[in-house]
Order: C-alpha cells, then structure tokens, then sequence
C-alpha cells in the first residue's frame, strides 16, 4: 500500500518535471518580440563597449598633451557608456540564463567572475610583451576589442550550427587557408625565402589567423556535440572518446604540419 509520504513525493517530483518542461517550452517558444528585445538589447550593448574601445585606443594613439581637459572628460564619458552597455549586457544574458536549469545560471555567474581574471592576465602579458606604456595600452585594448566581436559573433553564428551530414563541406573548406598563408608575408626565422610574397599586408595575415583560429574551436565545437548522437546510445560514450582522439590527432597533424612550411617557402617557387 502507498503511503501518504510516497504520493506527496511522486506529486511533488510531477511538479517539479512540469516546471521544468513549461521553462524548457517557454525558452524555445519565446515570443519573435522578447526574442527581438533580447537581440536588440545584446547588439547595441556590444555595439556600444566596442565604439567605447575604438574610442579609447584612438585617444592612446595621439598625443593629447594639449588637451588634457578634454581627455579627461571625453575619457570619464566614455567609462560611464561602456559601463551602462555592460550591465544592459549582463542582465540580458542573466535573463536569457533564468529560463534555464540553475546550473546555467552557475555558469554564467562563474564566468563573469573569471572575466577579472582574464583581464589581469591581458593586463599583466600586455605589459611584459612591451616596456612601453601606449604600445602596452594599445595591446590591452585590442585584446579587449577582439574579445567583445568574438561574443558578437558567436551570438549569431550558435544558433546556426550546420547538420551533421554537412559539417565536412565548411571544414574542408578550410584547407583554403594554407595556401593563402604561405602567400603572406612569411618569414621564419633563419629561412631564406624563394616563394614570392603575393599579400604583403600584415593584417591579412593576422585576420586570416584569427578565421583559423575561431573556425577551428567552432566546428570542433559542434562536431563534438554531433557526435553522441551520431550512434546508438549505449556507444555515445565510446564515440565522444574517439572523436576527442581524432581531434587531439588533429591537432597534432596541424604543428607537425607547422614544422615544414617553412621548408614550403624555402624551397618551392610559384
């Protein structure tokens, strides 16, 4: 026979799972206009702490002994922007994380944590790279700048993650990236170089990097996710071990592969 214990707890528990169900619901059935408020929210706040950046790097660059009041308010003014877009951007993303279960709520609270340890941790390279005060200042913030488009991007392109069947076409499609690097302005270290220089511009090189860098943990990213799911369940486990070997494998290929670029250029010719 039940006891009364019994039927309280199982009541109880099919609260709870309706509670969860009707948030999990309420997340993915979201109104287009709370979505588009959210989105609105987000992007402009963003928008708004990289023109604050731009802003302050530009101020870094010239020389503003002459007018130091100016600096002086220009600079409090832009402090007070980038601080209101940021709590805008934080209790979005807090709201965003509430319809979720609370360990998401977790770790968003430990990532806004670790946020100042990553900030002394620029600060601190930024500095040691260069001895220079306005060079170090100028690192510093473009760290930051790189920092706010990355959650800028990512925002956008989560949502579009492409279906397992098709993952391998983006992938391959980055194979393109070798040859338009060993074009650049490529130059190890005690390598004479005999392969002509097609793009001289540094920061091509630089954004072509960046793709490489941000496309590469994307993807490995997504197809991490795809993989349990790609076989029975009672494999999943050993699927996500032979997708991180494969991908350790991976990465591994690509610094051995490092090795002999700069043999690429010594010794082949376009």
């Amino acid at each position: 026979m039940t006891s009364t214990r019994e039927v309280n707890n199982l009541s109880k528990n099919k609260t709870n799972s309706k509670t969860f169900s009707m948030d999990d619901s309420e997340l993915v059935s979201d109104p287009p206009n709370d979505r588009g408020k959210l989105t609105t929210r987000i992007v402009w706040s963003i928008l708004t702490e990289v023109l604050c950046f731009v802003f302050t790097v530009a101020l870094v660059m010239i020389n503003t002994s002459q007018i130091q009041a100016i600096f002086f308010w220009s600079t409090l003014c832009s402090i007070v922007f980038l601080n209101m877009a940021n709590g805008i951007y934080n209790s979005s993303v807090f709201g965003m994380a509430a319809k979720l279960p609370a360990k998401y709520i977790g770790a968003v609270v430990l990532g806004t944590y670790l946020s100042g340890t990553f900030t002394s941790i620029a600060n601190i390279a930024s500095i040691s790279i260069t001895p220079d005060a306005q060079t170090a200042a100028i690192y510093y913030f473009a760290t930051a700048l790189f920092v706010l488009l990355t959650c800028f991007n990512t925002y956008f392109a989560l949502p579009l993650n492409p279906k397992p069947k098709w993952l391998f076409i983006p992938v391959v499609l980055r194979v393109i990236l070798i040859p338009l690097f060993l074009v650049c302005n490529y130059h190890p270290i005690g390598v004479t170089r005999i392969m002509p220089v097609v793009i001289e511009n540094d920061y091509v090189f630089w954004a072509l990097g960046a793709i490489l860098g941000l496309s590469s943990g994307y993807y490995s990213s997504v197809a991490m996710m795809y993989i349990p799911g790609c076989v029975e369940p009672k494999y999943s486990g050993i699927a996500g071990m032979f997708g991180a070997a494969v991908l350790l494998t991976g990465i591994c290929s690509g610094i051995l592969f490092g090795m002999i670029t700069p043999f690429i250029v010594k010794y082949v010719s376009i």
